[in-house]
């Protein structure tokens, strides 16, 4: 028996930081591979029915292209995942004012974005599982959101397959926070992923208006192109005559889970690829899941990788895009003297 393992690497330098990549192995052969620089997951293999691995996320080979990067390919994004309208929000009487970096909106944080810093990391493992810890501080004031917050991301992989993530947030002051991962998976390793099989656990989603901004609307999911409540290929209504399938030429949209708050033993999302059998099954504790079906993802290559339009789907767990200016969305805010922990959790198997 190989027990969990990991091992460290270097992988380049980034403004004159030495950054590693770091190699997860369970005792099944699963592999994962992560850097410091972003908490960029740039690796994860797993078998098919037959027990051929395969790479089952888009990724490079070079640190370079990570950080030329502008599709988030496997990083940790926060502090506030997604857009925030108008580049501002209010506390009490506080304005606060962000970068605008996607039309008048913040998206990702923008330049504060913690997927482009290098992150302090320590690793451990034990029979059971492997574990990396990054850490990292976000200033009071950097992109314009306030208080310190120091955040914590683990990674964990263990013997039954699953890639667990905690992240763990506190700050000096109240502040926007939503904080997810934003891997490509393609459960085949090639090729498409419109065959693929998805469901969501969501009776609901927020549509967008101008911008990609959520309207405020919970809209139903019943009769749309947008019900994956039980298991559906990706491309089975990508090309539907619907407004908001135009909007994105495609998916890129936030569900709210029926999920919330966590029951772990009910997934929020599931995708299934037929042809291999791999099957990739999502808990989170969040409110929210991104799905998006990578409709412009051909234009994330780099020297070391090529990729597709609908080459990949994203499944982000997170707070709901722009709650800070939407009262009624749940969560989206760490508070002073409260840790704020996101839990994600990927497990992979097949059928």
């Amino acid at each position: 028996m190989i027990l969990p393992k990991i091992t460290q690497a270097p992988f380049g330098q980034v403004n004159d930081k030495p950054v590693s990549l770091f190699t997860l192995t369970n005792d099944n052969g699963m592999t994962v591979k992560i850097t410091n620089y972003g908490g960029i997951v740039t690796a994860i293999l797993v078998p098919d029915r037959d027990g051929n691995f395969a790479n089952v996320v888009a990724g490079f080979e070079s640190i370079d292209d990570y950080v030329k990067d502008g599709a988030f390919l496997g990083a940790l994004v926060g502090p506030y995942a997604n857009r925030i309208a108008n580049g501002r929000f209010a506390i009490g009487d506080t304005m606060y004012e962000l970068e605008q970096n996607s039309g008048t909106n913040n998206l990702h944080s923008a330049s504060a974005g913690i997927n482009k810093k290098c992150w302090q990391a320590a690793t451990d493992s034990s029979d059971k599982v492997a574990t990396l810890i990054l850490s990292l501080d976000c200033a009071d004031g950097e992109g314009g959101f306030p208080g310190t917050r120091h955040i914590e991301a683990v990674y964990a992989l263990n013997n039954d397959n699953e890639l667990l993530l905690t992240m763990t947030v506190n700050s000096t002051a109240k502040s926007p926070l939503s904080l997810t991962t934003h891997s490509y998976f393609n459960l085949a390793g090639r090729g498409d992923v419109l065959a693929h099989k998805v469901m969501i656990n969501a009776g609901r989603f927020t549509p967008v208006g101008p911008e990609f901004v959520p309207t405020g609307e919970l809209q139903e999911v019943s009769g749309t192109p947008f019900d994956f409540r039980k298991l559906k290929p990706v491309g089975q209504d990508i090309g539907a005559d619907d407004a908001q399938i135009r909007a994105g030429s495609g998916y890129d949209h936030n569900f709210v889970l029926d999920t919330f708050p966590a029951d772990e033993d009910e997934p929020a999302a599931q995708v299934v690829d037929e042809t291999s059998g791999r099957v990739m099954t999502v808990w989170t504790n969040t409110p929210g899941i991104q799905f998006y079906s990578a409709n412009g993802l051909s234009g994330a290559s780099g020297d070391t990788a090529t990729f597709t339009d609908d080459g990949a789907l994203c499944l982000e767990p997170q707070a709901f895009p722009d709650t800070p200016n939407q009262p009624s969305f749940p969560l989206g805010w760490v508070e002073p003297g409260e840790a704020h922990v996101t839990r994600i959790k990927y497990g992979f198997s097949t059928q």
